[in-house]
């Protein structure tokens, strides 16, 4: 039997992308005048949401409620149709299934981890809920998905690695990163994305633990190394929110002193770290400069060896200066004068 697709069915589409208006239009246009003024009022008060809860409640007492079968023009044990169905509990923020076999738990059904994110965004957290509240609520239901059960619903996965089979990736690129569902559970590979939005959720989280080159590509080399450190330099350097975990505690200029060895190099660096540009000592990170050589290196191999010393500027230690001083110069640096 072929699908068959009706307007509460496409407006419900449309409120997974938040767009509300587009869905309340399909659905006056498909005839369905009452669920279009309740789409109309999405992100209501408690009010509104409790209403929609009881209409729900009444509806399964009296069994109406749409069959377990997930595809669309499936049988059905009750009369309210899956797309109103859907709708109902968008609105009421019943976005989380009670049971993982029952027809609610096809929410999901089809839909990417964005939309996903949304759903808990727009509709199952109140108003003042938090992005960390948000967060919490859809790791929490990922957590479930993972234990077991039959609950379908998407990860959080690299663009990448949810394109695997489908993108030409090399065989010999996907056995050398063991492209196993397992072995990227283990790496914890997630959407740059997603990452970026627990980075904003969580003051905690540190920048060791969220970028991972292999988030952005197949290899670490390439956009991986690049990507990872560009979000770096913007969020350490620039925006100041976040940076490595084994950056050594800042002190101010004035109680830096010559016996920690931060005189000035004239770029804002010092020997054994950097300062901003306030003048504030900002400790040294090994892995920071490690992933500043390393995408250097790579620039390099490509031919782009000005890129390259721009990138090698970024270094924290003398050590680093004097062997670029050496490379690119073709003589000796003098230590002293850095």
């Amino acid at each position: 039997m072929l699908a068959t697709y009706t307007s509460a069915d496409i407006a419900f589409t449309h409120l997974t992308g938040h767009q509300v208006s587009s869905a309340a239009s399909q659905a006056a246009d498909g005839g369905y005048l009452k669920l279009a003024t309740l789409i109309s009022q999405a992100g209501g008060d408690d009010l509104f949401r409790e209403d929609l809860i009881s209409q729900i409640e009444i509806w399964k007492s009296e069994k109406l409620n749409p069959g377990t079968n997930s595809t669309f023009g499936g049988p059905t044990r009750g009369l309210i149709e899956r797309g109103v169905w859907r709708v109902y509990r968008l609105l009421g923020g019943l976005v989380i299934p009670e049971e993982e076999q029952s027809e609610d738990a096809s929410l999901y059904a089809g839909l990417d981890w964005k939309r996903i994110f949304g759903l808990f965004l727009w509709y199952a957290t109140s108003v003042d809920a938090s992005i960390a509240d948000v967060v919490e609520t859809y790791e929490e239901l990922l957590q479930r998905a993972s234990l077991g059960t039959s609950l379908d619903i998407s990860r959080p996965q690299p663009k990448w690695v949810s394109q695997h089979g489908s993108t030409g990736i090399p065989p010999a690129a996907g056995q050398r990163l063991g492209l196993s569902s397992k072995a990227r559970s283990d790496l914890g590979l997630e959407d740059p994305l997603f990452t970026l939005i627990k980075l904003y959720a969580d003051p905690a989280l540190t920048l060791s633990s969220a970028l991972h080159p292999l988030s952005f590509g197949p290899s670490r080399v390439g956009w991986g190394i690049a990507m990872s450190w560009h979000l770096y330099i913007v969020l350490s350097r620039v925006m100041k929110v976040r940076d490595f975990s084994d950056r050594s505690n800042p002190i101010s200029r004035a109680h830096s002193g010559k016996g920690h060895g931060s005189q000035p190099n004239g770029h804002g660096l010092t020997r054994e770290g950097s300062e901003d540009e306030e003048g504030n000592f900002r400790g040294y990170s090994a892995t920071a400069d490690l992933l500043t050589s390393t995408y250097a290196f790579e620039l390099e191999s490509w031919g782009l060896v000005q890129e390259a010393a721009f990138v090698l500027l970024h270094l924290e230690q003398s050590a680093g200066w004097v062997s670029l001083v050496q490379k690119f110069s073709g003589t000796p640096a003098d230590v002293s004068s850095f």
